[in-house]
């Protein structure tokens, strides 16, 4: 169902190892931070007389990058549908996971005695799918993945310092150099601020005069939820008008389309950010990292002009 998938799916929320201890954490597409700190200022630790949220910001917890070790990557990394895992987890070494002793009676006795993290975090998941589902402007927000764009580049930078880019030449010329995406994070980041400009307009026209939305104001509202919707689709490597040049997806892995996400090439479990460039990188074919430097900002960009309304 993945064409269907590209077409419909507003986001997967993905749940493994459900329990494991008290810790609440979280890993996903930056779409869905915001919504999910909203939803933990709702829900308390049953423990700690606290909002998850706050425990959250105690700890100065981030939301994590999604990696590859569950569910999520066929939504997130192939069908483009903004996804996210979450649970709560104890010490790492004091969970019996994928043996014979993850069982009911180390849940009741160790793991979780009463459920209580269980409902805890049955609650998350409830309020995370009724404000998806139920809500007039569907709160996928932009901005939070400008800002992780921009920082990824720091990553992939570093990382390609790490395994030997080479240097520009005396003209400037040459070497590893990421202008160009640089430019379309940019341009990603001035669409999701009109973007909100358009949220907070639209918010003043109706409820402004009685909470009545037009026919008029009622079609854009769809066409903005569209858009925001399709902003993770349109960082699929598919073919599309603009994108019609195959091969797509990454070479040799091809069942993988997302230009931001994907497992990385040589692990089956950790994250990596900018994958198209990281795999040219660990080839060592430094012409590739450019090619797929300018690949990637083009989709990037090409996002970006379709988030405008």
């Amino acid at each position: 169902h993945i064409d269907r998938l590209r077409e419909k799916g507003v986001a997967y929320l993905n749940v493994d190892g459900g329990v494991s201890g008290p810790n609440f954490w979280a890993s996903a597409s930056p779409l869905l931070q915001s919504t999910l700190m909203r939803v933990l200022n709702r829900v308390s630790d049953p423990v700690a007389n606290k909002t998850l949220k706050s425990i959250w910001h105690e700890k100065k917890q981030k939301v994590g990058t999604l990696g590859s070790g569950s569910d999520y990557v066929a939504f997130q990394d192939m069908a483009g549908v903004s996804s996210i895992d979450f649970g709560f987890k104890g010490e790492e070494n004091g969970y019996p996971y994928h043996s014979c002793y993850e069982t009911y009676e180390w849940m009741t006795r160790y793991g979780d005695p009463g459920f209580n993290y269980h409902h805890a975090l049955a609650q998350v998941w409830l309020l995370l799918i009724i404000n998806l589902s139920s809500e007039l402007m569907i709160p996928l927000d932009v901005r939070d993945y400008a800002i992780a764009l921009d920082s990824y580049i720091d990553d992939i930078s570093a990382y390609a310092e790490k395994n030997g880019a080479p240097m520009p030449d005396e003209n400037g010329h040459g070497g590893f150099d990421v202008t160009s995406l640089n430019h379309a994070v940019a341009k990603v980041g001035k669409s999701a601020k009109k973007l909100v400009e358009w949220d907070t307009w639209w918010f003043g026209q109706v409820f402004g005069s009685g909470s009545l939305e037009t026919n008029g104001l009622a079609l854009e509202r769809h066409i903005r939820n569209d858009k925001v919707v399709d902003f993770e689709k349109d960082l699929l490597d598919i073919q599309r008008p603009g994108n019609d040049q195959g091969p797509w997806g990454l070479s040799g892995r091809e069942q993988f389309k997302h230009v931001v996400y994907g497992p990385q090439l040589w692990s089956g479990y950790d994250n990596g950010v900018y994958p198209f460039i990281r795999d040219a990188i660990d080839r060592g074919n430094w012409t590739e990292v450019q090619d797929m430097i300018e690949k990637t900002a083009r989709i990037v960009d090409a996002a970006a002009e379709h988030l405008v309304l």
